[in-house]
């Protein structure tokens, strides 16, 4: 089975730490790759992805030209369509909570994936991305939902609201100490260094063909 992944990056940037924490693209960028499965980047805007500079630098992926070509051309978020993916993964960033929140055609993915019953995955700061996605009747992609991400106490940088806050108030049961949390199809990730487990769970689902079985 050739799977097809969607990794979805912010390219918010202002002075100070906000942008991608890039190994939470490249950790599961390599996972993915390594699984045999086709990878392609996308943002909000589209283009250049905005770095957090005060990240670790990965080399593996800051000399590799095929993945240095999606950091310098990723494609839209309104370009791109759930059917032509297997699983969408959101990476982390503190710039994800500015322009991945409340961002339409993320919410119009996101939804389109749930339907289909298809991996949705985030990690770290990505998780806001899913946080504020609703169906057209107002109900949360989260409501009921068990999680993780970075909790109020790991936060250390300046962010818009506290994640770990804003996930309990829409519903969702969160889990401050794990490391990987998966509920059906939803699968978070509570921080960078998660990002690989995060990823792997993704490729057990698939490779299990768990989406398959809720096609209609």
């Amino acid at each position: 089975m050739l799977m097809k992944i969607l990794l979805v990056t912010t390219t918010h940037h202002q002075p100070g730490n906000t942008g991608l924490w890039l190994d939470t693209l490249a950790a599961p960028y390599y996972a993915f790759i390594e699984a045999g499965a086709d990878v392609q980047v996308a943002s909000p805007k589209g283009g250049r992805v905005t770095l957090d500079p005060t990240a670790e630098q990965h080399h593996q992926l800051l000399a590799d030209q095929d993945a240095i070509y999606w950091l310098e051309n990723s494609l839209k978020l309104s370009e791109v369509s759930a059917e032509n993916y297997d699983s969408i993964f959101i990476a982390g960033g503190r710039g994800a909570m500015w322009d991945l929140v409340d961002n339409k055609e993320l919410n119009a993915l996101l939804q389109d994936f749930n339907k289909a019953h298809k991996p949705i995955a985030a990690v770290a700061h990505g998780v806001a991305g899913l946080c504020c996605s609703k169906d057209k009747s107002g109900m949360s992609l989260l409501a009921g939902r068990n999680v993780t991400a970075i909790s109020n106490e790991e936060e250390k940088g300046e962010v818009p609201f506290p994640l770990e806050t804003r996930l309990k108030e829409i519903g969702a049961v969160f889990y401050k100490g794990e490391k990987v949390v998966s509920d059906e199809n939803i699968i978070t990730g509570r921080n960078a260094e998660a990002a690989v487990e995060t990823a792997e769970a993704v490729i057990e689902q698939l490779e299990s063909n768990y989406y398959v079985h809720f096609k209609i």
